[in-house]
């Protein structure tokens, strides 16, 4: 208590001999708290707040971009996962117009399956189904919970209305959750056909390495199982395919 007191009475000389630059010290602490306090914030919201999908330590996701070609064959050739999707490795932007002022809207392209795997419902209408996931099917997209209240002003029939998106009539089947922000975050739609990015041509799209591949793992496999097989299947792909991309398999 001594040694306190001592410094508390040296801290106070100091502040009489200079205020200016005593101030400017407790500024700079003060941030210094804030900035700390923050990103203890942002830490904790990101990592460690828990996952609000079912199961979410058997969610894995694979670090590379691969192409669709490669993901189908995963998906045919592999046994350690309940399901195996995929969604388009960036955000597109698309005009929303037809129905009120046209707007720019954040637009993600997921595989027809992406709800299953992460165990959620939409909260109105239904969720996409594989027939949607093929060239040529009627365009379809679910929306976000803020587009429905701020656009539609939460029209209860919303499921089965047509919007226009990016010149192609898209029909919306579905509403989902407030929180939901997979695979990215402050998304509006979501569209299946998730390797028919528009800024590829369609003569490029097989082989390009759009896709970012995502799964839900059985019950009785582990992630180093998972991983054990994934090299098998990757030695297989590599001769069958020269020059194939390499991925790795990681806990989402």
């Amino acid at each position: 208590m001594n040694g306190w007191l001592q410094d508390l009475r040296y801290a106070l000389r100091q502040l009489r001999k200079n205020p200016g630059f005593a101030l400017f010290t407790i500024a700079i602490a003060a941030l210094g708290i804030g900035a700390t306090t923050a990103m203890f914030s942002v830490i904790n919201a990101v990592l460690l707040k828990p996952l609000a999908y079912r199961d979410p330590d058997k969610l894995v996701l694979f670090t590379k971009g691969i192409t669709p070609v490669r993901f189908d064959e995963m998906k045919a050739a592999s046994h350690s996962y309940n399901g195996l999707g995929a969604y388009a490795g960036v955000m597109e932007q698309m005009a929303l117009s037809g129905s009120g002022a046209p707007q720019v809207l954040h637009v993600a392209r997921v595989s027809a399956n992406f709800l299953q795997i992460l165990g959620v419902s939409p909260v109105l209408g239904r969720s996409f189904v594989a027939d949607e996931e093929k060239t040529g099917a009627p365009a379809v997209g679910m929306i976000s919970e803020r587009l429905w209240r701020q656009r539609f002003g939460t029209d209860p029939r919303i499921a089965g209305k047509v919007i226009n998106l990016a010149g192609v009539p898209h029909t919306i089947i579905g509403v989902l959750p407030k929180q939901f922000q997979f695979p990215f975050a402050g998304l509006d739609i979501w569209a299946t056909k998730s390797s028919e990015l528009l800024e590829i041509s369609p003569e490029s799209r097989l082989i390009s390495p759009t896709l970012k591949v995502f799964g839900r793992l059985r019950q009785d496999v582990t992630i180093q199982q998972a991983n054990t097989e994934l090299a098998v299947l990757k030695g297989e792909y590599a001769a069958a395919h020269p020059g194939g991309v390499r991925r790795k398999a990681r806990h989402a």
